[in-house]
């Protein structure tokens, strides 16, 4: 109120003193332009201008505001396309997830263009389209994928490459994980699925090589490199043959040689080749030197010569394994290809206590039916059955009865 009083008093001075102005001397004021002229009082002409600054201003702030307007309208438009294409991406996700590929591909790309990542819009679509067999369209949507965002052509390549496997084209993901490792030969990602890709492939001479680069990665630990040169001379040395085993056996590097995966993998090809007493020789050393379930396993399969002087080799190792069941069934093998009955019984019997198998029983079932034991042969071989996950209940009639002869 008191700041409206003053206003007040202030205007009512102002215009006295303009009254007293104007009454004394109106003024004049001429314009000519061009043969026209306009004459008028100078106080006239002075609010004709303050009229005219003032419709300025206002036209101006109308159009300021209309502009805001404007924008404002444009950016609520924006808003709306962009919410609208985050929930049509979130079904299209989701339709992924239940494997809806058609409603998958199709929501995906339609809210690629209004979303805020619309890499995850174009992998997805991939995805689907893959799934759907449409090879062609799911490469094109990766390469738009990695068009639309800068940077991301490596993580693209690595999840177009499982889509790839995950449709059933395993040469077209190891391709592309082939130019990525080109591309990127230290990135430990990359090295991995190709690792992965090889073994898959069966291509053990690609994974020996790539094995050997990934032994001087600092990204990969030393078990881990390790590991894949071990899988990659297995790979070798079971698919080996008689011709190609002698010249290959010679370059397993030493410090391979003793693993047991290697020795095991060395063994199986000279025993697939005919060479089972050179196979048992190789076993008896290596677990001479260090002591491996799978290796003695593997050492009673091998119907190696001399089976007498193998049994008596293997017993001394029953002074510090006796209840390994591995060594037991081996023992009971071995003293079955040299005639030995008695014992071959007592270590089945024994491998069958230490730790149930399948092989345990079916090794002794089949010794008790040549002993002339045959009600003990169909127990111990319905057992086997057991088990190895057979369940009894569900076979044929005439099956059983078979079992049961």
């Amino acid at each position: 109120m008191k700041r409206a009083a003053i206003y007040l008093v202030f205007a009512l001075i102002v215009g006295g003193v303009v009254a007293t102005l104007i009454s004394r001397d109106p003024g004049y004021v001429l314009v000519a332009y061009d043969g026209l002229s306009l004459e008028t009082s100078l106080w006239f002409a002075l609010v004709a201008v303050a009229v005219a600054y003032a419709a300025v201003r206002v036209v101006l702030a109308l159009l300021r505001r209309a502009s805001r307007t404007g924008a404002a309208m444009r950016l609520a438009r924006e808003a709306r396309r962009v919410r609208e294409a985050r929930e049509q991406t979130v079904r299209g996700l989701l339709a992924l997830v239940e494997r809806d590929w058609t409603a998958a591909r199709n929501a995906l790309l339609g809210s690629a263009q209004h979303t805020e990542l619309p890499l995850v819009n174009y992998l997805g679509a991939a995805h689907a389209a893959a799934s759907l067999g449409e090879h062609d369209a799911s490469a094109s949507l990766v390469r738009q994928a990695v068009d639309s965002t800068p940077g991301a052509a490596l993580g693209v390549g690595l999840i177009a490459a499982a889509i790839e496997r995950d449709a059933g084209r395993a040469q077209q993901a190891r391709a592309r994980l082939d130019a990525l490792h080109k591309e990127a030969p230290r990135n430990v990602e990359v090295s991995r699925r190709l690792a992965t890709a090889l073994r898959e492939a069966g291509d053990w001479d690609a994974l020996a090589t790539l094995a050997d680069e990934t032994a001087k990665q600092k990204g990969f630990g030393e078990d881990e490199a390790k590991r894949l040169q071990i899988d990659a001379w297995v790979g070798r040395l079971d698919a080996a043959g008689p011709e190609t085993l002698p010249a290959l056996s010679s370059t397993v590097p030493k410090s391979l040689r003793d693993e047991s995966d290697v020795v095991g993998a060395h063994a199986r090809a000279l025993a697939r080749t005919g060479s089972n007493d050179a196979a048992a020789d190789l076993l008896e050393r290596a677990l001479d030197k260090a002591w491996s379930t799978p290796l003695v396993e593997l050492y009673g399969r091998i119907a190696a010569s001399r089976p007498d002087e193998r049994l008596a080799r293997a017993e001394r190792w029953r002074a510090a394994h006796g209840r390994d069941a591995a060594l037991l069934l081996a023992l009971g093998r071995i003293a079955s290809r040299a005639n030995a009955w008695p014992k071959a019984r007592e270590c089945f019997e024994a491998a069958l206590d230490a730790t149930p198998s399948a092989a345990a029983c079916a090794e002794l079932g089949r010794l008790c039916a040549l002993q002339g034991d045959a009600t003990r042969a169909v127990e111990l071989q319905s057992r086997a059955l057991a088990l190895a996950g057979v369940d009894l209940s569900e076979l044929a009639p005439a099956q059983r009865g078979a079992s049961r002869r």
